[in-house]
């Protein structure tokens, strides 16, 4: 069985599979996150969905080691939503989606 885990590492995080890193990505490249529960039958499990700047969506959830840590680290910006959990959890065995997390827009150059 294959351990995907979260390494927290300064301005970035890394994501890995078996040791090796699959995926780098810096904080600043972070557009939006939103939270849900995929319902897995008899528990519910939390994800994160976070959307780069790129458009590309990486999915993260709380069964993976150093998902913590990287909530840690979010939680120190604070356009995050330190409630989410509340948001999320209830009621059980519904998807409960909801953003946590978004980089307000550029402003457009004249």
């Amino acid at each position: 069985m294959s351990q995907t885990c979260i390494q927290v590492k300064g301005e970035m995080f890394a994501i890995s599979q078996n040791g090796n890193i699959i995926v780098s990505i810096p904080y600043v490249e972070v557009k939006k996150i939103s939270a849900f529960k995929r319902d897995l039958g008899t528990v519910d499990l939390i994800c994160f969905e976070i959307t780069l700047e790129s458009g590309q969506n990486v999915e993260v959830n709380e069964e993976m080691e150093g998902f913590s840590d990287l909530v840690s680290q979010f939680t120190q910006d604070s356009r995050f939503d330190k409630n989410w959990r509340k948001r999320v959890v209830n009621p059980a065995f519904a998807g409960n989606r909801a953003t946590i997390f978004r980089k307000k827009p550029k402003p457009e150059s004249s």
